[in-house]
């Protein structure tokens, strides 16, 4: 007994020493890794003596300089809107304008057409127009086949309204919650290979497609996007969008890859951009959000195999990060976008 005490004692003070240390250093990177060799301590003093009010306390007071570290922002209340049960949902992504809220379900090939109350705190009930789009149905000249994605649109160029525009394999269609959906015109939808987003500036209409390694670019017509579209980047810059998940415009474009890159581009040449900061790299982000600076002044990327979203500086500088509290019952590891 004695023996197994004094191995107990010498873990439990070897953790405490290396978050000592962990507090006197500068550096992110090597005050996380110290407090990592304070966790393995804990674990092996954890395996002689388990559920030790020391051993909690030291875990809290970690998990506190954690976050201090990390500039973590725990958030308090996550209030859950709905929960969709249908087989095979797959949801994918999500768009918010005003009090409309339109959900995409990819594995059903659905759009979901909510709204909010007059606090924004939750959705109205269901109605007959929460399905708003699906699989089958037939619009105009157009049957609704594998949704792809949505984007808003706003007004700009040559568009006169602002409509909620999707993509799907049988060509291009719009809504508007005045006057409902309509087909949309749409020229080279054949080029396509597998879009991995969708997005909108200013009236122009932009597919990322990795597979085919391109960026296409679709000016407004009077018939929607009649026009062939052009590639965003010139034809003498090669730029591999292989493993690229999303972007995000405000002028310049953003495009999230999967191992954890951003690049930024400006009129398609490349701008300047430099994550850094970060306590720990991106792993597994999902989303990527912006706007024109008069709407957000940031970026925010929904870092899945981290549980977080990411708030950074447009030049890519850290600014801070959100993560839910212990114990919270929604965690952010299945995220799948953010709006």
């Amino acid at each position: 007994g004695r023996i197994r005490e004094a191995e107990y004692q010498e873990f439990l003070t070897s953790a405490q020493s290396k978050f000592q240390q962990a507090q006197a250093v500068t550096e992110p990177s090597a005050a996380l890794g110290l407090m990592a060799e304070a966790e393995t301590a804990l674990v092996q003093a954890e395996q002689l003596k388990e559920t030790q009010p020391e051993i909690s306390q030291l875990r809290e007071q970690m998990a506190t300089e954690a976050d201090r570290i990390g500039n973590v922002r725990r958030v308090y209340y996550l209030r859950q809107l709905r929960q969709y049960t249908e087989p095979g949902t797959r949801l994918e992504s999500i768009i918010v304008q005003g009090v409309e809220v339109y959900v995409l379900d990819t594995g059903n090939d659905r759009i979901y057409h909510h709204r909010l109350d007059d606090a924004g705190e939750a959705l109205l009930p269901d109605d007959e127009t929460v399905l708003m789009l699906s699989r089958g149905q037939a619009v105009e000249t157009i049957t609704v086949a594998d949704l792809i994605g949505m984007t808003w649109m706003p007004t700009g160029g040559n568009r006169q309204t602002s409509d909620l525009v999707i993509l799907n394999s049988s060509g291009l269609l719009e809504y508007n919650p005045n006057w409902g959906l309509t087909t949309s015109a749409l020229v080279g939808g054949e080029q396509l290979v597998l879009p991995a987003a969708v997005d909108s500036f200013f009236g122009n209409f932009y597919v990322l497609d990795p597979q085919a390694n391109q960026l296409l670019r679709y000016l407004p017509t009077a018939d929607g996007y009649s026009a062939p579209p052009e590639s965003y980047f010139p034809a003498e810059q090669s730029v591999d969008l292989t493993n690229a998940v999303d972007m995000a415009i405000d002028g310049s474009i953003y495009i999230l890859f999967s191992d954890g890159r951003i690049s930024k581009y400006l009129s398609g040449q490349p701008a300047e951009f430099n994550l850094t900061g970060l306590d720990i790299p991106l792993n597994n982000p999902v989303s990527i959000f912006t706007a024109p600076d008069e709407e957000a002044q940031h970026l925010y990327v929904a870092d899945a195999g981290n549980r977080r979203i990411v708030q950074l500086n447009k030049d890519g500088s850290f600014v801070r990060q959100f993560k839910p509290r212990a114990g919270e019952a929604v965690q952010f590891a299945n995220m799948q976008d953010i709006y």
